[in-house]
């Protein structure tokens, strides 16, 4: 099984077996210059990544997303699926959590 790692300006992604591991190095990616770093991070995995992926997105340190992060996750969910591929969220902070319901 061949396993691969990336690391990018705001995630690092590492697949074992079929499943990519992503985690964000920061713990706050919210800042303007942060989101557009964590767009380009999600359009670069994009490209790494086959056909009918599995990603699991870990978001433990994070205890604040923001709308437009979320809007950029959102994009990022939406390529995914052009693909075929999968995503999951894990290790959601409650308040991270609630600022998804409250943005959608």
């Amino acid at each position: 099984i061949k396993s691969e790692s990336w690391d990018f300006k705001i995630l690092t992604a590492s697949q074992s077996e079929n499943v990519t591991h992503v985690a964000f190095k920061q713990p706050q990616p919210h800042k303007d210059d942060a989101v557009s770093d964590l767009r380009i991070d999600f359009a670069q995995l994009t490209d790494k990544l086959a056909i009918g992926s599995k990603i699991l997105l870990n978001f433990r340190g994070l205890n604040l997303f923001s709308t437009d992060s979320i809007d950029t996750l959102v994009s990022f969910n939406k390529n995914l699926r052009h693909k075929g591929s999968r995503m999951v969220l894990c290790c959601l902070d409650p308040a991270v959590r609630d600022s998804f319901f409250s943005t959608r």
